[in-house]
């Protein structure tokens, strides 16, 4: 939860652009999405927002405009117990599809005239990807097929990368199933487990020849389902 009392409010609002930045005590900083500033200025208008707020606060590195987006709520929609349920599991899907794994979320409704969905975010430490490995090889070199995969050891984790480097592997043509695993250690690190099962390699031999000593003579050696996609 985000602690320290709001010390200041910058609005500004410009013809198609509108920002803000609430900040606490403490320092840090609270982005509000621009449904809450449009909501701000409809009531100091004397009307009504149109739509509730959506109010995303935190003090970490969380993309707080793209999440206020994700959790928009429209007119007319109301602000009850499963549209709470479905915010805190959309945030949290959010922040552990970026490496949060230990994100903690918690959603509050405001009642009232000027209602609002407030989103409180932790996300806690970054994990980064582990060395990853690979099991059910008997043909295919490992470390070849590593260079295969989006991502490499150190960098910040991320489920959509998994599945993208899950789903090269698959379109290579050398495997008939592939799935992943993921376990992750006290040092913050997600180790990927790739398991494989191989495709029967088929290899085709031809040979074209003039039958003369004076004549070219040509023999080619074809492989199918070739990694390197060369004979």
């Amino acid at each position: 939860m985000v602690t320290g009392g709001i010390a200041k409010i910058d609005i500004v609002i410009e013809q198609s652009y509108v920002a803000s930045k609430i900040k606490n005590m403490n320092g840090c900083v609270r982005a509000i999405g621009i449904a809450t500033l449009l909501a701000f200025a409809a009531v100091h208008a004397g009307g009504q927002p149109a739509a509730p707020v959506v109010s995303v606060r935190g003090c970490g590195p969380t993309n707080t405009k793209e999440l206020s987006k994700l959790l928009i709520v429209k007119p007319g929609e109301p602000l009850d117990a499963p549209r709470k349920a479905l915010a805190r599991e959309l945030t949290l899907s959010y922040l552990q599809n970026k490496g949060w794994l230990e994100a903690q979320v918690s959603v509050e409704i405001q009642a009232g005239p000027s209602e609002a969905l407030i989103v409180e975010v932790n996300e806690g430490p970054l994990y980064r990807f582990a060395a990853s490995r690979f099991t059910g090889l008997t043909k295919l070199s490992e470390s070849t097929l590593l260079h295969e995969l989006p991502w490499k050891a150190g960098d910040a984790f991320e489920r959509p990368l998994v599945l993208r480097g899950q789903s090269r592997l698959f379109g290579l043509g050398l495997f008939e199933d592939v799935e992943t695993a993921i376990t992750t250690t006290t040092a913050k690190t997600a180790e990927v487990i790739l398991r494989v099962k191989e495709r029967p390699l088929k290899w085709v031999k031809t040979g074209v020849g003039w039958g003369s000593e004076e004549r070219e003579r040509l023999s080619l050696a074809l492989t199918h389902h070739n990694l390197f996609r060369r004979a």
